[in-house]
């Protein structure tokens, strides 16, 4: 004689679901792809880290500063085009004391970034592209002869 069922349901059914279940093959679910909403922000949020670094670069460094780690910020086109892959790489630098705002054009190519340099309130300019769904700094002029410095930004203009 089988025990009294003490559930307010009938417990056979549950246990032939559960068995079921277990043995039962699973479906093969698509990966949901992120909307194109998450994508933007996703850039929007890497273009401002990527600048927000390196405005903290500029403050550490000062220059003409070698700073061989920071080719990888900058687009790849720019730097095959002008064979910078090896050797140095200098960027021209301000002396960067604090950083106020970092603004993203709806373009998502233009960034303006307001800061306080050694001498006053400063603006600068910098053009962005998106390469395999990252963010590079791309400069608009070659790197100074002999030199080889690069100007990364497009306009810096003191504010007075």
């Amino acid at each position: 004689m089988s025990p009294p069922n003490r559930y307010s349901f009938p417990v056979g059914p549950v246990i032939a679901i559960a068995i079921a279940c277990m043995f039962t093959v699973s479906p093969v679910i698509a990966e949901e792809k992120p909307s194109s909403h998450e994508l933007q922000a996703a850039t929007r949020m890497q273009i401002l880290v990527m600048t927000k670094s390196f405005c903290v670069t500029m403050r550490r460094n000062g220059s003409g500063t070698n700073l061989p780690s920071l080719r990888e910020s900058f687009d790849p086109d720019y730097i095959r085009k002008y064979e910078l892959e090896e050797g140095e790489f200098r960027l021209e630098m301000l002396p960067v004391r604090s950083i106020h705002d970092i603004q993203i054009a709806d373009d998502r190519s233009t960034v303006l970034c307001h800061v306080t340099t050694d001498d006053a309130d400063a603006v600068v300019i910098f053009r962005v592209v998106l390469c395999d769904g990252r963010p590079y700094f791309s400069p608009v002029r070659p790197p100074a002869d002999p030199s080889r410095m690069i100007t990364p930004w497009i306009l810096h203009k003191r504010l007075d």
